[in-house]
């Protein structure tokens, strides 16, 4: 019974420490034909990765597949991660903001569709506080609270209120009061500090 007992304690000791490895994963939003990706950041700051690598969405500086957690380059500042379809986006300490990936949207905000494969900043500055992704877009938030677009808009998924795809950041509203930001395949839903909640989709706000 004892021996039962200590090796109960054995597993539950290891799960927990296990457990308490990782302060954030993030996985695909699946379409088009991806979203079999997912990000990890542990809690000493680096970033790992796994699953699908066919357009670099891991950021290992490959398109090889990865079948478990693959450190992602050498740094310990990263602090948050989102996924899109097939491209990923992350913060780091300091506030820059860091994207790689496909890009065949424009979504890594670089002015160009030239997919990379390993992390990439997204413009110079250090001013990012938020980020969520879809599928082929991205909505970002800077620390004065305004609130970012980028990539594919079909369906006015950016929040600029058209169909044009815009190849980087470009500000979509001046309510700067956003507390939280969630993406999902082609919509945002937003909450003010008020406690609204507030979205766009189809033709924009």
């Amino acid at each position: 019974m004892m021996k039962k007992i200590l090796l109960f304690i054995s597993i539950f000791s290891s799960l927990n420490f296990q457990a308490q490895c990782w302060i954030q994963i993030a996985s695909g939003s699946q379409g088009s034909g991806g979203g079999f990706h997912c990000l990890g950041i542990q809690n000493d700051g680096t970033l790992w990765a796994w699953g699908l690598n066919d357009q670099g969405q891991l950021g290992d500086g490959t398109t090889i597949n990865r079948n478990s957690p693959t450190q992602i380059g050498t740094d310990n500042d990263w602090i948050f991660v989102t996924v899109g379809t097939n491209s990923t986006y992350a913060l780091k300490q300091d506030g820059s903001l860091w994207a790689w990936g496909n890009n065949s949207k424009g979504q890594l905000s670089d002015g160009t569709t030239t997919g990379r494969l390993s992390p990439a900043q997204v413009l110079p500055g250090t001013t990012w506080s938020k980020v969520s992704a879809g599928d082929q877009f991205v909505i970002a938030q800077k620390t004065d609270g305004t609130l970012w677009g980028c990539g594919q808009a079909n369906n006015a998924e950016t929040g600029l209120g058209s169909a044009t795809e815009v190849f980087t950041f470009t500000q979509n509203t001046t309510i700067t009061d956003w507390e939280s930001i969630r993406s999902s395949f082609a919509h945002t839903l937003l909450r003010r500090s008020d406690g609204t909640i507030w979205g766009f989709w189809g033709g924009g706000w």
